[in-house]
């Protein structure tokens, strides 16, 4: 009787591993398309709002293979968690179309979207197949065809060089005897009266590996910016405003880069950033107060 029973759960089993078959899906030409990347990254606007992407996937299925799922998914950079910010792409028998005899194939994009709160890290596109044979209840399969990982970029129409960095122009306002260091070619346009000096310096727009943000402060009072890699320095100066990173730099030198040293005219109640450490010589009354932060020189 033992014998007969032991016979019949190994048919049993030989079933069961013939239903969960092994799935052939090869997966290519997917990721995300150019025109939702700057640099390699997938760009966003603005902090506020959401910003939507699509993604694609061109899936090749082989005899033998089952139903599939591809998705997208948001990695957090700072703790790794994950997120899904697309709606799953689910792939069966009859969406393929016969291409050869041996493989049959089917193209899809899915949009995804990336809330304001998950604009700082990276989206990794994961895609996964689902095997209808694991149970009543389909489960992801632990096992990734591929995997695709994207920085997020912020874009304004700022364009960054090859490595990362943009020119810094100097803004003057006469009326008000203040200086302002912007990456924004034409952010003069936004405030009559100002002019653009050019650039004085080159720093980076996002954050790279190293490099800190430098603030911008603000006292209406006396109608003066300053620029700090301290987040707060304004608890040094009663009446001063942090209005964000700026740029970012260095606080130690790297290869490749200079000081930029602040001066300071008290009789005007204004800061000036140059990469001249004489600059003074040729503004009576300025005094240079040292190294403000470490950037990189201008290209000639």
């Amino acid at each position: 009787m033992k014998k007969v029973i032991f016979t019949i759960l190994t048919i049993i089993a030989i079933c069961n591993s013939v239903n969960a078959q092994s799935v052939y899906v090869s997966i290519e030409n997917w990721g995300v398309p150019n025109t939702y990347l700057h640099d390699g990254k997938i760009k966003y606007e603005s902090n506020s709002g959401e910003t939507v992407f699509n993604t694609s996937v061109k899936f090749k299925r082989y005899d033998g293979s089952t139903q599939v799922k591809a998705q997208a998914i948001y990695v957090l950079a700072a703790n790794g968690s994950e997120t899904a910010i697309s709606d799953s792409i689910f792939v069966t028998t009859s969406d393929f179309t016969q291409s050869t005899g041996t493989y049959w194939s089917k193209e899809f994009a899915k949009t995804a979207k990336l809330q304001p709160n998950n604009k700082a890290g990276v989206v990794k596109l994961k895609w996964r197949y689902w095997d209808t044979y694991s149970g009543t209840t389909p489960k992801w399969s632990s096992y990734y065809y591929a995997s695709k990982t994207y920085q997020t970029v912020l874009y304004s129409g700022i364009i960054p060089g090859p490595d990362g960095r943009v020119p810094i122009y100097e803004l003057y306002a006469q009326s008000v005897y203040d200086h302002v260091y912007s990456p924004d070619p034409d952010a003069q346009s936004q405030w009559p009266g100002w002019l653009n000096h050019g650039a004085v310096f080159r720093a980076y727009y996002t954050q790279e590996a190293g490099s800190i943000p430098i603030y911008m402060f603000y006292a209406e009072s006396i109608k003066d910016h300053v620029y700090s890699p301290d987040p707060n320095a304004q608890s040094q100066w009663p009446g001063w405003v942090n209005h964000g990173p700026a740029f970012y730099a260095y606080t130690t030198q790297v290869a490749g880069s200079v000081p930029v040293y602040v001066f300071y005219a008290e009789s005007i109640k204004d800061h000036v950033y140059s990469t001249n450490p004489n600059a003074q010589s040729q503004w009576p009354g300025w005094v240079n107060y040292g190294v403000a932060f470490y950037a990189f020189p201008n290209l000639n």
